[in-house]
């Protein structure tokens, strides 16, 4: 198997942050190992690790934008790569100028670049794909991923294959010890003779497109059975082999045990699908208006919940156009964990905590799921400040006090995402829970090519809390302070 592609990948973090989060994910989803800093610095000279890094990798991928060579480091990263001459790709966006590149990273302006299109990202990276020479995969390629997934995990097809085959090498020994000749009895009927009878027995999750039941028809003198419509490929499996003559039966069985056990919803997580009315009352805000009442859930998705959902997607984490619902490392930040390819569960403990680290995409998706949608701007706006008609805006969800540690989760006093129900003093005047602090929210509303993000976060200063400060964020990117509520 060839090695990895390697690559380092730079960027200044004020100036595009988002874009380089959201390349990191859709590299490392093409097998190229990225050096990217936010994870894979621990400890030692910072400095010292950054060159050793750019030394030691294949690529060299820079963002660069009309504010990233203010910065010092990156600039002092370019040149080290120039020294040590690594293939360098410099990914552009549309106000940088190869004009105004400072004396001593000149030669950076003869490296082909690609121009970074917001619109179409997926054009963008096949010119990176190409750069570091990978091919698209050949169609025999491609066909193994019904068998086995990016992770190396077995799909549904692939465990079907896998106790196919097992079934098949337990058939031919089990012909051989029939047909094996025994000198000290009567002739044993030939493997023809034999019947097998195959029985399944499986339940829970997940759930295949079965009849309510399917009857097997079985050949004379084998019992019927029924497969119950709910079915777990995972569950044990016996094989009986039968003779027709009175020949004593053999029954082997094959357990194959999934190595996780099912995760049981707290009872808040269980009620987070609860929702609140905001009434109908004139609002308006830089985002437009929000005078017609509507529904907004009363506590953010769990990661219980995004389980469930990605695990009814079959485990597919990615839209119609290939734009990632999961950040890549969210097992970490977030508390997701994937399972044999298809299955998600929260980490044990974590069920009844928001889901993080999820794309704009990945929200909107388990929003429709639900016949649902995220919330716009204005009405995340409305459903944190508003009372009644002509009522003056509350600056917090709870009223005019600002903010301390029993109304919300901010300034790193946790250090990360708090249980959605834990800040009953912090609800607003509709009871709806953390509309400031924990985890921002998405919402439906653009700011450019960005998206708008209200409520502040675990790590936000107490101004970020106030009912009218927002966020925005690239839309392919995720965060792990970041997270989603639905509205309706």
């Amino acid at each position: 198997m060839p090695e990895k592609p390697t690559l380092f990948l730079s960027y200044r973090r004020i100036a595009s942050a988002d874009l380089a989060r959201y390349l990191h994910d859709r590299l490392v989803t093409l097998g190229i190992d990225v050096f990217f800093d936010v994870e894979s610095i621990n400890a030692g000279r910072f400095g010292a690790i950054i060159e050793k890094e750019i030394i030691n990798r294949d690529h060299f991928m820079v963002i660069l934008s009309a504010a990233t060579l203010d910065s010092e480091w990156v600039r002092r990263e370019i040149q080290t790569a120039l020294k040590h001459q690594r293939n360098i790709i410099p990914v552009t966006t549309q106000d940088f100028d190869f004009s105004k590149l400072p004396d001593e990273i000149k030669m950076l302006g003869d490296y082909s670049g690609i121009s970074y299109n917001y619109q179409d990202p997926d054009h963008s990276l096949k010119q990176i794909k190409k750069a570091v020479g990978l091919a698209d995969k050949p169609p025999s390629q491609n066909r193994l991923r019904m068998f086995w997934n990016v992770g190396g995990n077995p799909t549904l097809v692939g465990w079907v294959t896998i106790i196919g085959v097992v079934l098949g090498f337990l058939g031919v020994t089990f012909s051989s010890l029939v047909n094996r000749p025994d000198s000290k009895s009567a002739e044993l009927p030939t493997a023809t003779d034999a019947k097998i009878a195959v029985v399944v027995s499986v339940t829970s999750t997940p759930q295949l497109l079965l009849p309510s039941t399917n009857t097997i028809t079985p050949p004379p003198s084998v019992t019927p059975t029924t497969i119950p419509s709910s079915t777990n490929i995972l569950a044990p499996i016996s094989v009986s082999i039968v003779a027709n003559t009175p020949v004593p039966s053999v029954t082997f069985s094959l357990s194959i045990t999934p190595p996780f056990a099912s995760s049981t919803l707290s009872t808040s997580a269980q009620n987070t699908y609860s929702y609140r009315t905001v009434t109908a009352g004139t609002f308006a805000d830089q985002w437009g208006q929000a005078d017609n009442a509507f529904l907004i859930d009363t506590f953010n998705v769990t990661n219980a919940q995004y389980a469930a959902f990605l695990t009814k997607r079959d485990g597919n984490t990615f839209d119609a156009n290939g734009v990632p619902f999961v950040q890549s490392n969210a097992a970490a930040s977030g508390h997701l964990q994937q399972k044999l390819g298809i299955t998600w569960q929260a980490e044990p403990g974590y069920e009844a905590y928001p889901v993080v680290s999820i794309t704009w995409a990945g929200a909107q998706a388990f929003c429709n799921s639900l016949g649902r949608r995220l919330p716009t701007a204005t009405e995340r706006h409305k459903a944190a400040a508003w009372r009644a008609e002509g009522s003056e805006l509350s600056p917090y969800p709870w009223g005019s006090d600002p903010p301390n540690p029993q109304r919300a989760n901010f300034g790193m006093t946790v250090g990360g995402p708090s249980k959605i129900d834990a800040y009953p003093a912090g609800q607003s005047a509709v009871g709806v829970y953390d509309l400031a602090g924990n985890v921002n929210n998405w919402t439906s509303s653009r700011n450019g090519n960005s998206m708008v993000k209200l409520g502040g976060a675990f790590d936000s200063a107490p101004e970020e809390l106030r009912t009218d400060a927002f966020d925005v964020a690239l839309p392919q990117t995720a965060s792990a302070n970041t997270g989603f509520r639905c509205a309706q």
